[in-house]
């Protein structure tokens, strides 16, 4: 497995989400993170069924990693928001290179469910953040906005 089949993996839940399974956040009056961190452990089971361990909410340091992928003993670290503004997104990002640092990993996921109507930023891209390479991808979850 390489960083591209996770990117892969996450273009597909973006499409699943924003097609049909947008509903699931709508459960309550705010969007939860946890219905996020769901999909994404639902995804790669789907994707990756072999070869990977997959954990959620594991303790790094003095936090904690939304999920964490182990393929061949390589460890990929994800964070999952819900869009609540630019400082919480900024928050996010510290979290993720947090994680990265104290996991000793090479690559991040920082995955950004966007309920936005206007202003969206649309996919996925890398980047780079305090020297650490970081695949951020947003996912609509708001139907009016697509």
């Amino acid at each position: 497995m390489t960083f591209k089949n996770v990117i892969n993996s996450l273009v597909s839940l973006k499409e699943l989400v924003e097609k049909d399974a947008y509903h699931a956040f709508k459960v309550m009056p705010e969007p939860l993170e946890e219905i996020g961190r769901s999909f994404v452990q639902i995804s790669f089971c789907l994707s990756f069924p072999s070869r990977t361990l997959q954990f959620r909410e594991v303790p790094v340091a003095e936090g904690r990693s939304d999920n964490m992928l182990i393929v061949d003993m390589e460890k990929y670290p994800f964070e999952v928001k819900i869009w609540h503004g630019k400082k919480y997104y900024l928050k996010g990002l510290r979290q993720i290179k947090y994680y990265m640092n104290k996991e000793n990993a090479d690559f991040g996921f920082y995955i950004i469910f966007d309920n936005r109507l206007k202003e969206y930023k649309s996919g996925g891209e890398e980047l780079s953040f305090d020297g650490k390479k970081i695949y951020q991808i947003f996912i609509h979850i708001n139907p009016e906005s697509i």
